[in-house]
């Protein structure tokens, strides 16, 4: 499915336990073949076995579950690389154990976005530096979660959270 908007084109790619083309058999693969404004649908793998790889995020894209009400099981480091402008969701990641980190110390450019939504991260959310606006909203972190300017609503938490500078904090 395609989107157009001018000039812009956004693709809609699906991950898939075997892969055949024109799908992906890897998220990073996806990833690495997305255009900026891409979304990645991901199928879950039979059994829910987790899609167990490090993937890093090097554009504006979107990660979301194949049906809108169920959730894409992981197992591995996500690491979004910074860059200005760039805009990045996460909708629906189970990760089974594994972190989410953003790093970004670029004052003076267009801030980053982040997003994670209707997440359950095993392990911790560090979003870090300056630059980057990320909202959380509706997930279940089982450990630290460390953010700097954001907004955060209707998360569990089970362990710690740091928050800095201009953060506000509604969460059970």
């Amino acid at each position: 499915v395609f989107f157009n908007f001018g000039m812009l084109r956004a693709a809609d790619l699906i991950v898939e336990e075997l892969g055949v083309a024109p799908n992906f058999a890897s998220i990073q693969a996806a990833v690495n073949a997305a255009s900026n404004g891409d979304r990645i649908f991901i199928r879950n793998q039979s059994g829910q076995f987790p899609y167990q790889e490090d993937v890093t995020i090097n554009k504006s894209i979107q990660l979301l579950p194949i049906a809108s009400d169920s959730m894409f099981v992981v197992f591995g480091e996500y690491t979004i690389l910074p860059a200005a402008g760039r805009q990045v969701t996460i909708v629906g990641m189970d990760n089974l154990n594994g972190s989410i980190s953003l790093t970004a110390n670029a004052p003076g450019f267009s801030p980053m976005q982040f997003n994670l939504f209707n997440s359950a991260i095993r392990d911790s959310v560090y979003i870090t530096g300056t630059g980057v606006i990320s909202r959380l909203s509706g997930n279940d972190i089982d450990d630290k979660v460390f953010v700097r300017v954001s907004t955060l609503t209707g998360n569990e938490f089970a362990d710690d959270v740091t928050i800095q500078s201009e953060a506000s904090l509604t969460s059970e």
